[in-house]
C-alpha cells in the first residue's frame, strides 16, 4: 500500500514538472514570435 502511494505521489510529481516544463517553453516561443506577427501586419 506504501509502495503504490509512494509511486502515484512521484509519477504526480513527475507530470507537474514536466507540464511547468512545457508551459515555460511556449511562453519562450510565444515571446519570439509575438514580435513578427507585429511586423506581418
Amino acid at each position: 500500500m506504501a509502495f503504490m502511494l509512494f509511486v502515484a505521489l512521484t509519477v504526480s510529481i513527475e507530470r507537474a514538472w514536466y507540464l511547468r516544463k512545457v508551459i515555460s517553453h511556449g511562453k519562450k516561443i510565444m515571446a519570439e514570435i509575438e514580435p513578427l506577427s507585429r511586423v506581418d501586419g
